[in-house]
């Protein structure tokens, strides 16, 4: 059994997909085949499924990178090759309701930095970043998975859902750094500066995910959709965000279905 997941060595699968919200586990898992509950133990509420042949864990991970991080590693563990964040971000210039589909992810959390990412992955990211962890002068940016953007990409398209391809911000601070909160941090100014560096979006858990998987050999990628605008100033209706989280879920079971016949026929 794992130190905190509810898995055994015998529940390994081709693919795992992390949520941050346990109550979302189960949505998303309807749109899987043959779903068994595996267990809950503190956040990490795991069920397996398949997409075709494809074998998929399904689990939550809580809110913020460091419990991420933790799942990625005792994935890895497992066995499992390859980890898909899906889950919601504040809008910068992706538009509300916008899949984003993330070719990066900038690391302004603490964890994502202890896996020793820089900027020198072989992308060339954005210059002149102020708003950094004090340990880094500049914040560290992870690649998702080509592929895994490709097939997320190309499913999105066949549902017809506004995809947004772009880089996502990681933070620690949802008070400090995303919504206005009763300490002023010059959340604006940051958020200004992101709108000039063509952020699509901000959220809490993507670039730790991208960079533990690096470390640990896996791909990785990230798909967000955008339920809050910046600064949270505007957000989906409770309607259209359960209609936008039942339409991430059938983006996980069509870009899966994509990346699965894609590794399948290069073998």
């Amino acid at each position: 059994m794992s130190l905190y997941l509810p898995c055994r060595p015998e529940d390994r699968a081709d693919y795992a997909v992390l949520t941050g919200n346990p109550d979302r586990v189960d949505l998303l898992g309807c749109y899987l085949e043959d779903v068994v509950l595996l267990g809950q133990r503190r956040e990490f509420r795991v069920l397996r499924g398949h997409v075709g042949d494809a074998s998929v864990l399904l689990l939550s991970s809580g809110i913020g990178a460091p419990s991420a991080a933790i799942a990625v590693e005792e994935l890895a563990e497992l066995g499992v090759k390859v980890v898909i964040r899906l889950g919601t971000a504040m809008a910068i210039t992706a538009r509300l309701g916008d899949y984003i589909v993330a070719h990066h992810a900038l690391g302004l959390d603490g964890t994502s930095a202890t896996y020793g990412g820089s900027l020198s992955q072989g992308v060339d990211g954005p210059e002149g970043w102020a708003p950094a962890p004090p340990a880094l002068d500049r914040p560290p940016l992870f690649e998702a998975d080509p592929g895994l953007v490709s097939a997320f990409v190309q499913g999105g398209g066949a549902l017809a859902l506004p995809i947004h391809e772009g880089t996502l911000v990681t933070c620690d601070g949802f008070y400090t750094q995303m919504a206005r909160g009763r300490l002023e941090r010059g959340q604006e100014a940051l958020h200004r500066t992101w709108v000039e560096q063509g952020i699509a979006g901000v959220e809490m858990e993507s670039a730790a995910i991208l960079a533990a998987a690096s470390a640990l050999g896996m791909r990785a990628g990230a798909v967000c959709v955008a339920t809050v605008s910046g600064m949270v100033r505007d957000r989906l209706s409770p309607t259209d965000r359960r209609r936008a989280e039942e339409n991430l879920g059938r983006l996980m079971r069509e870009g899966i279905r994509l990346d699965w016949m894609r590794q399948r026929a290069g073998r």
